[in-house]
């Protein structure tokens, strides 16, 4: 439970307007300022000879991913509970296999998957302050599995 924000010289109680108070401050923090359009990016160095192409992803590899989420995490956007998936690894294991292989080979990423919730974690200082959270984002299935890819 997060105690009164101070902003300023104002409490917020009202956990609606803390949490509009805690995510301007994680937006003012995470954004970045425009660049002029004369602006240009440095010559890319590349650290690898990897490439997307390399990328191996197997069924048993999705299957250890799946067997090995923590199940006291907490959900992400897709409210896809690790325990389940731990649970159903053994059934879920292909037809999740076929979907990201299906998805990877057409280049396509789901947009439902490209976000995350966001909660607030205080950083032990006074929880009173906005500035004393950080933001930790909470994955939807397709993060989750990480684990089942390799680069070969």
């Amino acid at each position: 439970m997060i105690p009164p924000i101070v902003d300023g010289d104002c409490v917020y109680s009202d956990p609606n307007k803390k949490a509009t108070r805690l995510n301007n401050c994680f937006v003012k923090n995470s954004t970045q300022d425009e660049f002029p359009s004369s602006f240009a990016l440095p010559p890319m160095k590349y650290i690898s000879d990897f490439k997307v192409s390399n990328i191996v992803f197997t069924h048993g590899k999705l299957f250890k991913a799946l067997k090995e989420l923590k199940v006291n995490k907490a959900n992400g956007p897709d409210n896809i509970i690790n325990r389940m998936l731990k649970n159903i690894a053994e059934v879920i294991a292909e037809p999740l296999y076929s979907l990201f292989t299906k998805l990877m080979n057409s280049g396509y990423f789901l947009s439902k998957w490209k976000t995350a919730n966001v909660t607030p974690l205080d950083k032990k200082a006074d929880k009173q302050h906005k500035e004393n959270y950080r933001q930790v984002p909470l994955l939807s299935l397709s993060r989750k599995s990480n684990g089942a890819y390799s680069i070969q």
